[in-house]
């Protein structure tokens, strides 16, 4: 008798191992219906707003095609008021005061205006040159000065050509040229702001 009930018993737990996974198996179809009619629109929704963020992107290229460069001092302004500020050969710096990055371009800006030329021999790892920029450089007194002169930047590493026409010996060195091209002055080693006035002011 007590196998009879074995096998009775066991056809039982089959049934109810079967019942479960019918009811599980439906289960996650409805929810995959229900979630494919939101999941078209989002998608939908998307690619409408990528199309039109593309469009536009398109639409403002063409409109500003032909307007102003991108300079930040399109007006030729900064404290050195020379010509050719605002142009791709000239930047402005964060004293306010435009300086020529191509030293040849910046020598014929000078001779066509007629102005004097102060030249900045610096390097990258020149420690007085930086505070030279940000203390002499930076006050309103030698700033008005420059204001007569066309400024160059001359990276010494990168220049060596000119360090060696120049002769210079060591960082910071201004190179002061008069409006008729020859050397004026020449200021080497870091200065301050009162004592680079006084070497300005006679430049002209």
């Amino acid at each position: 008798m007590a196998r009879k009930k074995g096998r009775n018993h066991r056809p039982k737990r089959n049934r109810n191992k079967a019942n479960r996974s019918v009811e599980t198996r439906p289960e996650p179809e409805p929810e995959q219906v229900r979630d494919k009619g939101p999941k078209d629109v989002i998608f939908l929704v998307i690619v409408v707003v990528a199309v039109l963020i593309v469009a536009g992107g398109i639409v403002y290229i063409f409109s500003n095609d032909d307007g102003p460069d991108d300079d930040p001092d399109p007006g030729g302004g900064g404290s050195d008021g020379g010509d050719g500020a605002g142009s791709s050969d000239t930047y402005t710096d964060e004293n306010g005061l435009t300086w020529y990055s191509d030293h040849s371009k910046g020598i014929a800006a000078a001779n066509a205006a007629g102005k004097p030329v102060l030249i900045d021999f610096y390097t990258d790892w020149c420690t007085w040159c930086t505070v030279m920029d940000e203390d002499t450089y930076s006050d309103p007194g030698v700033k008005s000065q420059l204001s007569r002169f066309i400024l160059i930047k001359v990276d010494g590493d990168m220049e060596q050509e000119l360090v060696k026409n120049y002769e210079i010996t060591g960082y910071p060195t201004a190179i002061l040229l008069g409006s008729d091209g020859a050397e004026a002055d020449r200021v080497v080693g870091y200065s301050g702001p009162e004592e680079f006035v006084q070497v300005l002011y006679p430049v002209s």
